[in-house]
């Protein structure tokens, strides 16, 4: 076996071969009124810096319906955060009354 002292394994690959090129993301028109200008759906931190790149999901400007932009699905609307603090609290004072007060009431018959 040659003895090579010059082979370094973490060294940068001298050939570009394998290098990809990257290819721009051209999304769809929009579904709803064939309108071409749309931009990329914002995300909050909540999904990580990849959630926009993974998920192909753009806004259309025209008549603001969100797809996806690789094949054209239309999403259903988002809910408002406002409902989902409803929901939660409808659902607390339903659990504070089944196993609280429905004892007491029940008690007192």
């Amino acid at each position: 076996m040659a003895d090579n002292t010059d082979f370094n394994p973490f060294a940068a690959p001298e050939s570009t071969e394998f290098v990809q090129e990257v290819v721009e993301f051209k999304p769809l028109p929009c579904p709803q009124c064939n309108s071409s200008s749309i931009k990329p759906t914002p995300y909050s931190h909540w999904y990580g810096r990849r959630a926009p790149k993974a998920i192909q999901d753009v806004t259309c400007l025209e008549c603001g319906t969100n797809f996806n932009g690789e094949n054209g699905a239309a999403y259903p609307p988002r809910r408002n955060p406002i409902f989902w603090f409803l929901l939660a609290l409808f659902l607390f004072l339903i659990y504070v009354f089944v196993f609280f007060a429905l004892p007491f009431i029940a008690l007192a018959f």
